[in-house]
């Protein structure tokens, strides 16, 4: 029993890494709403609600320190702002 939780911690800690990393892209990217297609925009906004999931399991289970979550906070909200403006 225990091994199958150490085994989904650790696909939760490679999911968040890897949204994490994509995130990042997005980002660097510089691009916002004005920059997408519909279906780009409606992809983006899943992925905003599929990070926002993987951040709250991760505090949840406390796989990170919190200063390491609220930095990663901060690129969320930065990925918000560029779905709004």
């Amino acid at each position: 029993m225990n091994s199958n939780n150490e085994i989904k911690l650790k696909q939760l800690k490679e999911n968040y890494e890897n949204a994490l990393k994509e995130l990042s892209e997005f980002i660097e990217s510089g691009k916002t709403y004005k920059d997408m297609t519909i279906p780009d925009f409606k992809e983006q906004v899943r992925l905003f609600w599929e990070r926002s999931d993987l951040w709250k399991q991760a505090l949840e289970q406390g796989i990170y320190s919190k200063e390491k979550l609220d930095e990663d906070f901060k690129l969320l909200k930065m990925h918000a702002k560029r779905l709004l403006l």
